[in-house]
């Protein structure tokens, strides 16, 4: 170690993997104790095994390469974040910035030499780690963009028809139409247009607990429906597992994942395809309110509302998930599976032109300028913990957002590409007698809860004015209760 800022950047290292200390005290036990710093010493002084000491001798090698280190003492990314907005949704910057920097920590602590983002979120959340390991001292890990969806990893988890049920689609969407179920399994117009000719059913028809039904059992059990599908599913397994191996031989033995969330299905299909791989997944966050499957090989970075665990901001954050979804929206449609091109496997994607055109007209933009902001905090970068004071911008945009990002978010649409398979919007502006505004406000608590995405958003579209001063104040004592803000 050349100086005592080498010595700083060490004590919040130790902090952020493994000692519950502040920095002050670590970096005054080190001075005080060690005269030659390396991970033997480290680790007899803190009590470390010997992973742990391999992850801390990591840290050290990465700090004692660089010839000058300056710590910042927290006042320049305190005016960083007391600045005033310049541009719609600039306060996601704070979240995404905890999620890349917990993330970095994480994968540091689990010796990751690679890390793999899936498509399409993990588009922008690359280039934000990327960035952060351009400007952070420390080991550098490889980043690679994987071309994925539920879809396409879907496909090639199916069994011979005899044994598959499609838990993985049934499950979360019960109700859908025999066309939408072939479409989940890639039939195209012309294969699903041959079997409806041929059994004579309604394809259109949205079906009711579509599992247990006639309809579904008379298509599974046609000869040419179940020729079709062995073809597909035993084609996209082999195709995806080629388009793995374009990125190297590593993944045989394991992987590791990043991903926005909520449940890691992705990483559970991609588990069944390779049940001899070890995946690990990062999640921005873990949510579902039932078990989640690998739930031990999962990890939520950012916040966690899951059966198993609560974080201390899970309520914070998910106060509207759908925000994180739309604007970590990529330059591209979604994979819907692969096909071989010369030597070469290739994703093929659903560029939808009304998804494309959101993106490049509203969704890159608001990218742009949080990646800018994110630079600037990482310009501003300081060994304090600031936390909380990320955690207050996210409250403020949750809870008091502009006109100008209302009108926006009401301008977004989503397109659910698995399961079943359309566009729903955000735009819910409602009239409401005074009558009907003041049996709401009697039942206020109940009226803003769960049925929603954003509160406040819901709020403003029923025009209850009032609801929204109730609502910012509501939710900054219970916050601040429960130590989020």
């Amino acid at each position: 170690m050349k100086n005592d800022e080498s010595i700083k950047l060490l004590a919040y290292y130790l902090k952020k993997l493994y000692i519950n200390d502040s920095i002050d005290n670590i970096y005054n036990k080190i001075k005080l104790n060690i005269n030659n710093i390396n991970s033997k010493n480290i680790s007899k002084l803190f009590m470390l095994n010997k992973n742990e000491e391999e992850v801390i001798n990591n840290v050290i090698v990465s700090i004692n390469k660089e010839s000058k280190i300056n710590i910042n003492d927290g006042n320049k990314l305190k005016k960083e974040i007391n600045k005033k907005d310049n541009y719609v949704f600039e306060k996601m910057t704070y979240p995404l910035y905890l999620f890349i920097e917990k993330l970095y920590i994480s994968l540091i602590r689990d010796k990751s030499l690679k890390v793999y983002f899936f498509a399409r979120e993990g588009q922008f959340l690359k280039k934000l780690f990327d960035t952060y390991q351009q400007y952070i001292i420390g080991p550098k890990i490889e980043s690679a963009y994987l071309y994925v969806s539920r879809a396409s990893t879907f496909l090639g988890t199916l069994k011979d028809i005899k044994e598959e049920k499609f838990e993985g689609l049934f499950h979360q969407y019960p109700n859908m139409s025999l066309e939408v179920f072939c479409k989940n399994i890639a039939f195209n117009k012309e294969e699903i247009n041959k079997i409806k000719k041929k059994l004579k059913l309604d394809i259109n028809k949205e079906i009711i607990n579509i599992q247990k039904s006639l309809e579904l059992k008379k298509l599974i059990n046609d000869k040419d429906f179940i020729m079709i599908y062995d073809q597909k599913r035993i084609n996209s397994k082999k195709l995806f597992i080629e388009y793995l191996s374009s990125f190297g031989d590593d993944y045989l033995k394991e992987m590791c994942v990043v991903d926005v969330g909520w449940k890691g299905s992705i990483q559970s299909n991609i588990q069944k395809i390779l049940p001899n791989t070890k995946i690990k997944g990062y999640y921005l966050a873990l949510v579902n309110y039932e078990e989640i499957e690998n739930y031990e090989s999962k990890e939520a970075v950012l916040f966690e509302s899951t059966p198993y665990n609560k974080t201390y901001n899970c309520y914070l954050y998910n106060s509207d998930r759908s925000i994180f979804e739309i604007l970590l929206d990529a330059s591209h449609g979604s994979t819907i599976n692969y096909e071989k091109k010369g030597k070469e496997v290739k994703p093929v994607l659903n560029n939808l032109e009304k998804e494309l055109i959101l993106y490049n007209e509203k969704i890159k933009p608001i990218q742009d300028n949080i990646f800018n902001k994110f630079i600037k905090l990482l310009e501003a970068f300081s060994i304090k913990d600031f936390e909380k004071n990320f955690n207050k911008k996210f409250f403020n945009l949750m809870f008091s957002p502009s006109k100008e990002e209302i009108q926006t978010y009401n301008s977004f649409y989503h397109f659910e590409n698995f399961g079943i398979m359309c566009y729903s919007t955000f735009n819910d502006k409602i009239k409401i007698s005074m009558k009907e505004k003041l049996k709401n406000y009697r039942h206020f608590r109940s009226f803003i809860q769960y049925d929603y995405h954003w509160q406040y958003i819901k709020l403003d579209n029923y025009g209850m004015n009032f609801g929204k001063f109730i609502l910012y104040w509501y939710k900054w004592v219970a916050f601040k209760k429960q130590k989020a803000i």
